[in-house]
């Protein structure tokens, strides 16, 4: 089984789908038990955009396997990405192999695992950030809501984030690591929205909840055009499937009354020096957090016109800063953006662009130069 599936999945990396259908479906014929191979099938058919196809597979890799945690959230994934967020959040336990199942978590933190908003008035709550940085400031709005609740909250966050983040609200402590803090619950950050039971229609709308400085925003200001329209641009983000080349920004970087202000950092940046022989773009990263605090990327945001990222830190940033941004998603995109449509109720001042075709990143920037000439005209 092991060898036929390897080899399967080695199609599927190549997208030939094809190919890798024949296999799996060889597996599950041959071995009607193998977990792997119902999960296997799941896989591929999601990554073509077959979310309920795709559910029903992991669905039957659960059946033969309840604790199959790559699976459990697989479903979680395709429940949320078809907006039913009430059996989703359900699965999402099962993010990171398992490790937030409630007694696997206790293990590593020890405390009271938070698991009703119910009778903790005047309680002390430590919130533990998971996953990536854009996933601590997309849910950070929910400590917000939890001092509504009349209860103290500390927030233990990624170091890089401690700034910015402070910004939240004053009677919300953030801090970086565990001293002796004293609290009466722990409770992992997308534990959440399924605990104030957040659907679609119920995500927290908080406008502008991340806030830059003041002073930092007139500092960077001062280095741009103020005549211009000035757009702060990234192009890749954690995975290659989120990310596409900076040079397709180059008959954008040509219209008239436009400046492109690069806002990537690490990654990608390499990618800087040809596209500015050929191309302008204005180049900060020499200057720009040198600290890795985000404090100068937020302030850069807040100064621009608009901003246009994949799925990145900067996406979630932009949105929180309530900066206008477009995001560009690829043809089967993270759950939380949905199948489906130009707006999304996590950030108000946010349009998507989704690719109407796998990895067709071409036919995303066509429609962004129609759009943006239109905004530039008027």
């Amino acid at each position: 089984e092991e060898p036929f599936n390897a080899k399967g999945m080695s199609f599927l990396e190549k997208e030939k789908f094809n190919e890798a259908l024949k296999i799996f479906n060889f597996v599950i014929t041959k071995f009607p038990k193998s977990k792997i191979g119902y999960y296997n099938l799941g896989i591929l058919h999601g990554r073509q955009g077959k979310t309920n196809e795709a559910l029903k597979y992991f669905e039957k890799a659960i059946e033969i396997d309840p604790n199959f945690a790559d699976a459990n959230l697989s479903k979680s994934n395709c429940l949320l990405r078809v907006g039913k967020f009430r059996d989703g959040w359900k699965y999402y336990k099962w993010r990171k192999g398992g490790r937030f199942l409630k007694d696997k978590f206790s293990l590593k933190y020890s405390g009271t695992r938070l698991t009703s908003l119910g009778n903790i008035k005047n309680k002390t709550i430590l919130i533990i950030y998971e996953q990536g940085l854009g996933d601590s400031i997309q849910f950070s709005r929910y400590t917000k809501l939890l001092l509504e609740k009349k209860v103290k909250v500390i927030f233990l966050v990624q170091k890089s984030l401690e700034k910015i983040l402070s910004s939240l609200d004053k009677n919300i402590k953030i801090i970086t690591h565990l001293k002796n803090y004293n609290y009466d619950f722990i409770c992992p950050l997308i534990d959440l929205p399924r605990l104030f039971g957040t659907k679609v229609n119920t995500i927290p709308d908080l406008g502008t909840y991340i806030f830059a400085n003041n002073n930092l925003v007139l500092k960077w200001k001062k280095k741009l055009i103020y005549n211009k329209f000035n757009i702060g641009i990234a192009w890749q983000g954690n995975g290659e499937k989120k990310s596409f080349k900076l040079n397709l920004f180059k008959d954008i970087s040509k219209l008239n009354n436009i400046d492109l202000i690069s806002l990537q950092k690490n990654y990608g940046t390499e990618q800087l020096n040809e596209f500015k022989n050929k191309y302008s773009i204005k180049d900060f990263s020499n200057t720009l957090d040198l600290n890795n605090d985000f404090v100068d990327t937020a302030a850069l945001i807040k100064s621009m016109d608009l901003v246009i990222t994949p799925c990145t830190a900067v996406a979630h940033l932009a949105g929180a800063l309530g900066t206008r941004v477009w995001l560009l998603l690829q043809y089967v995109p993270d759950w939380r953006w949905l199948e489906k449509g130009k707006k999304t109720n996590w950030y108000r001042s946010m349009k998507i662009y989704r690719q109407s075709k796998l990895n067709d990143w071409e036919g995303i920037f066509k429609q962004v130069f129609i759009d943006l000439k239109t905004i530039v005209k008027k």
